[in-house]
């Protein structure tokens, strides 16, 4: 699967509008599809889903888990398309529509009564929405969301208890590549947490991890078909 993106995801990046998202994406899906490529698009917006999915886009990750653009699950549900919603309470806009410091809501963002309860809780409730506007369960992915609106030792407890998500019934999708806790764990720059990024691959699969989304396709490909190997050998 090849997720394209045409805006960053992180928390602190810079928001571009629906056309310049747009301008960006759709060549390459464009494209892409005419390879015959499985392809999924990072877009929580609405209008720009329904461009790529009318161009060949397979699945859309929203990051928002439906939460961002309230226009996104009607065109999910008409198109019964798959979805992967990724745990983030980040909202980027307040209710005037203006845009939120996500560095003054960071720690807010940050606090949980139980980190697994509480993100299994918000990941439901988004299932369940999903189903009520008419996208099939058989449609719908999870990601716990590593990075987002978690510290350091929620992202490592996290990873530690992915298998508990399977409690959904849904698929489990695991996104850590190069991520900033590996980088605070390691004391390494982005360019520098390739074997990090690794290591968490064979940990999330371990721990029941179904799909992971990475930047290194070669190593990551490796590692995770030495890790099925092993955890999937007969007795």
């Amino acid at each position: 699967i090849i997720d394209i993106g045409g805006a960053s995801s992180r928390p602190q990046s810079q928001m571009i509008d629906e056309a310049e998202e747009l301008r960006r994406v759709l060549p390459v899906v464009k494209s892409l599809s005419r390879e015959g490529f499985i392809l999924s698009l990072d877009t929580f917006r609405a209008g720009v889903a329904r461009a790529c999915l009318d161009e060949g886009v397979h699945l859309i990750n929203d990051i928002g888990r439906l939460q961002l653009d309230p226009g996104l699950l009607p065109v999910l549900a008409e198109k019964q398309a798959p979805v992967i919603l990724m745990h983030n309470r980040m909202q980027l806009r307040d209710e005037s529509g203006q845009v939120i410091d996500a560095e003054k809501v960071t720690q807010d963002l940050m606090h949980y009564q139980d980190l697994i309860s509480d993100i299994i809780k918000e990941l439901g409730q988004s299932i369940e929405m999903a189903q009520e506007a008419g996208l099939g369960r058989n449609k719908i992915i999870i990601d716990p969301g590593l990075g987002f609106g978690k510290n350091l030792a929620q992202n490592r407890l996290l990873i530690k208890r992915l298998e508990e998500f399977k409690s959904l019934g849904q698929p489990l999708l695991i996104g850590a590549s190069r991520k900033t806790f590996i980088g605070q764990t390691l004391e390494l720059e982005v360019g520098q947490r390739l074997e990090g990024s690794l290591a968490v691959v064979a940990m999330a699969i371990m721990n029941a991890a179904d799909i992971v989304r990475v930047h290194d396709v070669r190593e990551s490909k490796r590692v995770a078909m030495m890790t099925d190997a092993v955890i999937r050998e007969n007795g």
